[in-house]
């Protein structure tokens, strides 16, 4: 078993309205006055913060995920689960070898496989990570896609 850590992104200015618009937050507490906005707002935001965070699902596109596997955390043959789904792009991958020097794979030579798991494409291998490694990631829905394909979360 790979032990590795997972620093979320932080959350977007704006990011909770785009995921759940005020108007939206209010009609479902059937709220009518403009004077608890902003409190309404705080509470929209925390909840979405605390969804994504228990479910590891971005409502939204997120940027800037890392993810941090431990000495020796690349297994041939084995991927490595990113721990956050949907994973949209691989922006980064940074090993250190046996001297402690930095390799940097390629990310088009690795893909994003069933269940979001990170592997090397058929004719490639994971970079030697005898000091541990890091991989920078974005996930999440498209703008709007989370009300489709996971409204409960949207709800919640």
């Amino acid at each position: 078993m790979t032990v590795f850590s997972l620093d979320p992104a932080a959350m977007p200015i704006g990011y909770g309205e785009a995921i759940l618009p005020l108007d939206h937050a209010k009609q479902h507490l059937r709220v009518d006055a403009t004077d608890e906005d902003s409190l309404i707002a705080l509470l929209r935001d925390a909840a979405v913060d605390l969804v994504e965070r228990y479910c590891s699902i971005p409502l939204g596109p997120r940027s800037g995920f890392v993810w941090q596997g431990a000495n020796g955390c690349f297994v041939a043959g084995s991927p490595v689960h990113l721990g956050v789904h949907p994973v949209t792009a691989i922006i980064s991958i940074d090993a250190i070898d046996a001297t402690g020097a930095t390799i940097t794979a390629l990310a088009t030579d690795f893909t994003i496989g069933p269940h979001d798991r990170l592997q090397p494409k058929p004719t490639k291998e994971w970079p030697d990570a005898t000091g541990g490694a890091t991989i920078i990631f974005d996930a999440g829905y498209g703008a709007g896609e989370a009300g489709t394909k996971v409204p409960g979360l949207v709800a919640a």
